[in-house]
């Protein structure tokens, strides 16, 4: 990064799962994207947010950023508006933070990723 750049890497929190981030402490706060509280033992990242000419901290449960980069259960399956569907980009009987990981376990289903349909347990029964 260079030296007239504010700001510092992505970091992990919870689990070392990536060799070339720095871990950190859990943080405490609420994710940016499901507004849920951050609690000890979960896994996730945090990020630099430019917001007012300031750099501060994001903090994101890792299904959560993985969701924003996946897309939601519905646009994954071609459903959403965006794709030509008229159904919701997410189940609309789940919180944010379900939905987010609702659609880790799609993707993971889609492209047989163990690791990652393993992480997201708790969403099994809602995509099946």
């Amino acid at each position: 990064m260079s030296d007239d750049i504010p700001g510092k890497p992505m970091r992990i929190f919870g689990v070392k799962t990536h060799h070339c981030l720095d871990i950190v402490p859990t943080p405490s706060g609420d994710c940016d994207w499901c507004e849920e509280p951050i609690k000890e033992g979960e896994v996730g990242f945090v990020m630099d947010s430019w917001a007012g000419g300031e750099v501060t901290d994001s903090y994101w449960h890792r299904e959560c950023l993985m969701r924003n980069i996946l897309g939601s259960v519905g646009h994954q399956r071609g459903e959403c508006s965006c794709c030509g569907g008229e159904g919701p980009g997410d189940p609309p009987d789940m919180t944010k933070r379900e939905a987010a990981k609702a659609a880790v376990v799609e993707y993971a289903k889609k492209e047989q990723k163990a690791d990652l349909y393993d992480m997201s347990q708790n969403a099994r029964r809602h995509t099946s």
